[in-house]
């Protein structure tokens, strides 16, 4: 709806302005009625309106001052149109040359108010339209500014073209919102139906940075197999946004695109770095990050001088790779963070396809340890499953998640050479069976029996035939299926006591393991 405001210094003139169309219908909304030029005035600043039809004489100060003042003092481009009398002709002159769009004579008539009407609209239609491709050509240009910065080849020219956008920043982490190609949803996708999808992605992440457009940035991997958006965090996002500290302001971000969005996405943030000049960094450690499917912030924190050349750049050495790799096979922790802070701070200032060299290097060689100890394991799933605990704490900033990836492996190199989890695994059926109505996780059940959470629930689906989740179900719904027919319990009560908070929950995990309901269930067998 375009807003108007209609100044007479005449009541019955503003009230027959005001009944003599349907304004609404014509896309319009009156915002005021004033009968001077100063009431006039504050209508104009608080609600802004794009239309104003003032009369041209008026007592006191004039349509004519007013239009003056709304060009020359408010600077605003808004439409004015005047209502004169036949003897006004040469006050109407002095308004046109002040860019007065129109002029109508009095008394008003209906159809020549519709033909201003839809003058108005047209004249708007086609600012907002072309306001619309300076903003897309204007943030086309930025885009070819801020990729250099991003990947590390820029120079004064686009920095500076950056900062005029978005400031002077400082505390800069470069944060890669994109598709998880690994989702069944997404992965069974047409290329086009992903590239929908990313462009859904954009609008959501320009309705979450809602003022802050310009740090959002549409397929910033370009020619990568990726469909992502970037998005420019600084310590200038936190001081407007009135939250307590940077964890907070990511946390909430995140919270919300995963909230908003209908499919599933990563959430990958880089390293903290001074400023715009060293984006490049943090976006390094997000694509690591990345690779690893770990997604925390400061992947790589901690950088330290004496692993850097003059020139910034360093060689990964192989040596490096393999005492790291032997680290995890003996577990032994000190030396695995020795080494893997050693390694992040080459990798900080290493050639992008080095780096991806040296992550794939380090993952064949866990996957062979896996597979000297255990032929049978399947081990892709197993890193995966060590990937999704390490993400509990996604944007956490608690450790560096190459270090924790690492430790959890040895550890499970660890349970696989010892075999122990089996020779527990008989206690750990008697405590679900006795404790089934608890909230049990495979977690829990791994810490109080000291096992790798992932290994246990790889041995446990491998001896029962079906996950813990669904193993844990089972015996809550045979637990039912007894106090259904031996108690005259409600449905709600039964729920409680197996472990059900949500009713819900319960009745459609019943019908999946009986398929009908527990009230269904209990009036057939008691038949």
């Amino acid at each position: 709806m375009l807003k108007v405001l209609l100044v007479d210094d005449e009541p019955f003139i503003l009230q027959g302005l005001s009944v003599i169309i349907d304004w609404q219908s014509e896309g319009f909304e009156i915002v005021g009625k004033e009968e001077n030029v100063q009431n006039a005035l504050k209508v104009i600043q608080e609600k802004k309106p794009e239309l104003i039809i003032a009369d041209i004489k008026m007592p006191g100060q004039t349509g004519l001052d007013l239009l003056e003042i709304v060009r020359s003092e408010l600077k605003l481009s808004c439409y004015f149109v005047i209502l004169s009398g036949f003897n006004d002709f040469a006050y109407v002159r002095q308004a046109l040359r002040n860019d007065c769009l129109d002029y109508m004579l009095k008394p008003v008539n209906k159809t020549e108010l519709l033909k201003v009407l839809g003058k108005v609209r047209d004249l708007n239609k086609d600012y907002c339209q072309k306001q619309q491709d300076e903003h897309r050509q204007e943030k086309a240009l930025f885009s070819r500014n801020i990729i250099p910065l991003i990947y590390g080849k820029f120079d004064r020219k686009n920095l500076e073209h950056v900062e005029k956008y978005l400031g002077h920043c400082t505390g800069c982490r470069y944060i890669s919102v994109e598709l998880d190609l690994t989702a069944p949803q997404i992965a069974a996708a047409s290329d086009e139906q992903k590239h929908q999808m990313q462009r859904e992605l954009y609008q959501k992440c320009l309705s979450q940075m809602e003022g802050f457009e310009y740090r959002v940035i549409y397929d910033v991997a370009v020619k990568s197999l990726s469909y992502d958006v970037g998005i420019i965090y600084s310590d200038e996002l936190l001081e407007s946004s009135g939250m307590e500290s940077e964890q907070a302001y990511l946390q909430n971000l995140k919270e919300k695109l995963l909230a908003c969005t209908e499919f599933e996405i990563l959430i990958i943030a880089g390293s903290k770095v001074a400023d715009l000049s060293q984006l490049n960094q943090s976006a390094k450690t997000a694509m690591m990050s990345r690779t690893f499917s770990l997604f925390e912030i400061s992947a790589l924190e901690k950088v330290k001088d004496e692993y850097l050349d003059g020139e910034g750049q360093k060689q990964i050495s192989k040596d490096l790779l393999d005492e790291l790799v032997r680290s995890v096979e003996t577990n032994q922790t000190d030396l695995i963070k020795e080494n893997v802070e050693k390694l992040n701070a080459l990798m900080v200032n290493a050639d992008s396809s080095l780096v991806n060299m040296a992550i794939n290097y380090i993952i064949f060689g866990l996957i062979h340890l896996a597979q000297m100890q255990d032929p049978n394991v399947d081990q892709q799933k197993i890193l995966q499953s060590i990937n999704a605990e390490a993400n509990e704490q996604i944007f956490s900033g608690e450790g560096e998640s190459t270090e924790k990836l690492l430790l959890q492996y040895g550890e499970y190199l660890a349970q696989l050479r010892g075999n122990q989890a089996k020779g527990v695994l008989a206690e750990i059926e008697e405590d679900i069976k006795q404790n089934f109505m608890e909230n049990l996780t495979l977690k829990d059940l791994s810490q109080k029996y000291f096992l790798n959470a992932a290994y246990l629930g790889q041995i446990f689906k491998k001896q029962y035939g079906e996950s813990f989740k669904d193993h844990l179900n089972r015996i809550r719904i045979e637990k039912a299926c007894q106090l259904l027919l031996q108690t005259d319990k409600k449905v709600y009560e039964i729920a409680d006591e197996i472990g059900y908070k949500d009713l819900d929950y319960f009745i459609n995990k019943f019908i999946s393991f009986y398929g009908c309901t527990p009230t269904k269930f209990r009036k057939q067998n008691v038949k």
